[in-house]
């Protein structure tokens, strides 16, 4: 499979991981990025309707050169480190954001795991929006077969239950049949929102439901 990491440059701005409960799929549904202080530099600066079942936050407006770090603003401390080829500091949405050429960032454990419902809301841009990029993931492979976890990415959204056959993912169409009601603007910045309620995965894009995928078997 792909690596879980993008293979161009890929600018995005990883926002916030949280448990959460999903709209039903009939429902028109606007998600509002959230707003924080300016130069936010502590937990105790993020709004308490933000902290509360957060898991993780990186604001990455703590980054210096060379990047090798960077902070999770919650309590929990899931800091990310980079791992294989660089990642470089450009300018954000908002204050700093990562340059991805290669690299990723990676934490040291899967704070996602087994969570009966999340949502992983994050900022980033691309040239390439149709480019195969996996830009925030939790996932794992075994024997190139059986898999488990979940991908967010330019193509589409993923997810695996626990030991399920890769060529028996249940999508609600073929795979390159995909398409999203609102689209990825190629070259700003877009805000993606990744929401699991336990069996249905909602993509939204810049405040607009722009797909779903349905999944079988246990969590993901």
């Amino acid at each position: 499979g792909d690596r879980l990491s993008p293979d161009n440059p890929l600018v995005r701005s990883l926002r916030r991981v949280t448990p959460t409960r999903a709209p039903a799929p009939e429902s028109t549904v606007v998600v509002t990025p959230a707003v924080l202080p300016e130069n936010s530099v502590s937990p105790a600066e993020i709004p308490a309707s933000l902290e509360r079942g957060l898991l993780a936050y990186y604001d990455f407006d703590d980054l210096e050169a060379p990047l090798e770090k960077v902070l999770d603003r919650s309590i929990h401390h899931n800091d990310l480190v980079r791992s294989g080829g660089p990642v470089d500091i450009s300018a954000g949405i908002r204050g700093k954001a990562a340059l991805f050429d290669g690299g990723w960032l990676q934490a040291s454990n899967n704070f996602t795991a087994k969570l009966p419902a999340m949502t992983v809301a994050f900022w980033f841009k691309t040239p390439s929006p149709t480019e195969n990029y996996k830009m925030v993931s939790a996932a794992w492979w075994r024997g190139g077969i059986h898999a488990s976890g979940w991908v967010i990415g330019t193509h589409y959204p993923e997810g695996w239950c626990d030991e399920e056959e890769i060529g028996d993912r249940p999508y609600p169409t073929e795979v390159d049949a995909y398409t999203r009601a609102s689209p990825i603007v190629p070259g700003q910045w877009n805000h993606m929102a990744f929401v699991y309620d336990g069996a249905t995965i909602h993509e939204h894009i810049n405040g607009r439901l722009a797909g779903m995928v349905r999944l079988g078997g246990s969590r993901i």
